[in-house]
């Protein structure tokens, strides 16, 4: 089993009390039919996350872990590569606006799928 676990908001990335979401987009009256989900992951989840964060349609982004076998991972653990997890975006978007295929097309165009720094997983759920 796979999990996708939400970052603490420390700069030190060693807590986990909360929940690391950004809203992106202010407008709050988006009816929940028209929201996705979509998870992306790659070396470094705050340049995924500083870039989807300016794509128009993206209301809200969230870093965490994906992957790996443990629970509830430290970062330290993630980052020493210990327990099978990369750093991750989930990222929610308005389908109106934007497609899941522009934020793959996107993905694809800022990484290198042969570089396994670059690029670890992919995954979507709405």
């Amino acid at each position: 089993m796979h999990y996708y676990k939400l970052l603490g908001r420390s700069k030190s990335h060693d807590s986990d009390n909360s929940d690391s979401e950004n809203t992106v987009n202010n407008n709050n009256n988006i009816p929940a039919e028209f929201l996705c989900q979509a998870i992306f992951a790659g070396d470094g989840f705050y340049d995924v996350e500083a870039a989807y964060g300016r794509f128009e349609g993206v209301v809200r982004t969230a870093t965490g872990y994906y992957g790996g076998t443990r629970k509830k991972p430290s970062y330290k653990e993630v980052s020493e590569g210990k327990t099978g997890h990369t750093e991750a975006v989930k990222i929610t978007y308005d389908k109106r606006i934007v497609s899941y295929k522009s934020l793959c097309d996107f993905f694809w165009d800022t990484h290198d799928p042969t570089n396994k720094n670059s690029l670890v997983s992919l995954s979507i759920f709405s």
